[in-house]
């Protein structure tokens, strides 16, 4: 990727919308984000891509990746003790 076309993906991202204030690094998010749609993708279409994910990966990502990711992408809204307390406010 030249570092145009790298500038022109940047320019249409938008780090200003309200989820962002949950975010560490917004790139992050676009980055995980990317992934997790290929990995849906793949399982939505059962594997009919040219090129699937093995059985082995899609499990590692389920199952050591996609946890772990989120957790690190929105720390505030992974923590035990604001779920609980954003749990109790909603009752």
């Amino acid at each position: 990727m030249t570092k145009a076309t790298e500038k022109s993906k940047d320019d249409n991202l938008n780090f200003n919308q309200p989820i962002a204030v949950h975010i560490r690094d917004a790139r992050a998010l676009a980055v995980f984000w990317g992934q997790l749609t290929e990995y849906r993708n793949d399982v939505a279409h059962v594997q009919m891509r040219k090129s699937p994910f093995s059985g082995k990966n899609l499990e590692d990502f389920a199952l050591n990746r996609l946890l772990s990711s989120l957790e690190s992408i929105f720390p505030t809204l992974t923590q035990s003790s604001d779920l609980e307390e954003n749990n109790s406010n909603q009752r």
